[in-house]
């Protein structure tokens, strides 16, 4: 992402992204209260967004343009291998993205409304966020 450019085989496919506080709060409320015993909450930001779509978001975010480029499985993999994943992972995280250009996972949910009583937070707050830690620099 530093280098400007994402190359993923997601295509256009759609993906619920979900800020990591949603996630972390639903885990802390399920972990600390008995209100949340037996039950399973599917979670979902509240946006289906391309890879393009959030590039773009970030971008926005961080001030330079980041686009998506199409990749294959291999290519993919072979990337996040260069980055230091394990062969396997990497695999398996490819083809999970490929799986994203099919529309497996482009769907909503009210996990986080239905655990916390309150909406999931946007894409954008997660990449405004984000950015301003300097991480994306």
């Amino acid at each position: 992402m530093r280098a400007g450019v994402v190359a993923t085989p997601a295509g256009n496919g759609r993906e619920p992204f979900i800020h990591a506080e949603d996630i972390a709060e639903v885990a802390v409320a399920a972990l600390t209260s008995s209100d949340h015993h037996g039950k399973a909450y599917d979670l979902s930001g509240p946006d289906l967004l391309s890879f393009g779509e959030a590039l773009e978001i970030i971008s926005d975010a961080v001030g330079r343009k980041i686009k998506h480029v199409k990749a294959t499985v291999a290519e993919s993999a072979a990337a996040l291998e260069r980055g230091g994943h394990p062969s396997e992972a990497a695999i398996a995280v490819a083809q999970y993205l490929r799986e994203i250009s099919n529309g497996s996972d482009a769907f909503l949910s009210g996990g986080v409304q239905e655990a916390l009583g309150k909406k999931p937070r946007s894409f954008v707050e997660y990449a405004q966020e984000t950015a301003a830690t300097g991480i994306w620099s």
